[in-house]
C-alpha cells in the first residue's frame, strides 16, 4: 500500500495461536508489517528508494502504474503472513 507520510517507520508483528479441541495439532500464524519512507524515486530506471528504521533499499518497480503513484516522502507499508500448521499422531505398530 503506498500512502502519503504518517506512520512510524518500522517493522510491526503480531501472532495468532489455535489449537484443536481433543487433539495435538494446532497452528500458529504470524503477520509483519514493515512500514519505509520513499525517499528518492528514478522514472527512467524504475527504481525507488525506501528508507526504514536501520537501513535504506533501492528497489526496481516493474509495474508502471505503481510507480506513477509512488513519491517522495510518501511511505510504503507492506503486509507479509505465514502460517505454520503441526499434528502430531502416534507411530504406528510395526
Amino acid at each position: 500500500m503506498i500512502r502519503k507520510g504518517s506512520q512510524p517507520v518500522g517493522w510491526r508483528t503480531t501472532d495468532t495461536e489455535h489449537r484443536a479441541t481433543g487433539a495435538v495439532s494446532g497452528s500458529m500464524t504470524t503477520t509483519g508489517v514493515l512500514v519505509a519512507n520513499i525517499t528518492k524515486v528514478d522514472k527512467k530506471t524504475s527504481t525507488v528508494t525506501f528508507q526504514g528504521a536501520s537501513e535504506s533499499r533501492d528497489v526496481v518497480v516493474t509495474d508502471p502504474k505503481q510507480l506513477a503513484l509512488m513519491k517522495v516522502g510518501g511511505q510504503l507499508e507492506v503486509t507479509i503472513t505465514g502460517t505454520l500448521a503441526l499434528s502430531v499422531e502416534p507411530l504406528a505398530a510395526m
